[in-house]
């Protein structure tokens, strides 16, 4: 994967922001623990081919039953810090999606690829440099998948609001990319979830199935999962 020197400094910063906190940091975040950086091309090749499921929140999906079926994904992604009950939501993590503005207990949960979103430059490096937490992630998304739906080099569509949801974000940045057989979501589809102008754009988006039933598109699971692929 390319390295991109804004990841390595962000990634520096945050050593020397632990390194300045806390006494023992040295022991507790080796450079060897710092993420590898993941470009566009370097995550369209790690999702090329595989089956896909993103897990959203809520009591609903805590209690759907679904977890054996979503760890049965080639790949699992999770956002910000909803909490894992794996009778409903699985225990698989392969990617984790979060907020800049997110200070939960999500950064610590083991992810091979971290992507973080943020519109601006400076709020994506400071929950990198303040937040990441060593060991925890494999590869880390660079700025250039830091805010791919207003992004003039991914999707451009401004017409968005300025900090789109993570869910959101994560689901158009997929579809965009168009390489995997399968994107199911799951819990999106929910009050809460999503802002309703991006509710919309998920349900008008929904695969189109025999025997699909709601209003929009391919739902299954209870209602609860909706296929883009």
């Amino acid at each position: 994967l390319s390295v991109d020197g804004r990841v390595r400094e962000a990634s520096d910063a945050y050593r020397r922001h632990r390194a300045l906190a806390e006494d023992d940091a040295p022991e507790r975040a080796p450079l060897a623990l710092a993420p590898e950086p993941m470009t566009i091309d370097g995550l369209r090749t790690w999702l090329a081919g595989r089956r896909v499921c993103v897990v959203g929140g809520g009591e609903a999906v805590a209690a759907s039953g679904l977890g054996p079926r979503i760890d049965t994904y080639d790949l699992v992604m999770r956002l910000d810090s909803h909490p894992l009950h794996p009778p409903g939501t699985g225990e698989r993590t392969d990617l984790h999606a979060v907020s800049h503005a997110s200070a939960g207990p999500g950064w610590r949960r083991r992810a091979e690829v971290r992507l973080v979103f943020g519109e601006r430059a400076e709020q994506w490096a400071e929950a990198v440099s303040l937040r990441l937490v060593p060991g925890a992630q494999s590869y880390l998304g660079d700025r250039g998948l830091s805010h791919p739906v207003r992004d003039p080099a991914l999707l451009a569509e401004p017409r968005w609001a300025t900090d789109p949801t993570t869910g959101f974000s994560l689901i158009r940045l997929l579809d965009h990319l168009d390489v995997n057989p399968t994107i199911d979501v799951v819990g999106l589809g929910l009050p809460g979830q999503l802002r309703p102008e991006e509710l919309h754009w998920l349900r008008s988006h929904a695969r189109r199935a025999a025997g699909a039933t709601g209003a929009f598109g391919a739902v299954a699971g209870g209602g609860l999962i909706t296929s883009l692929r």
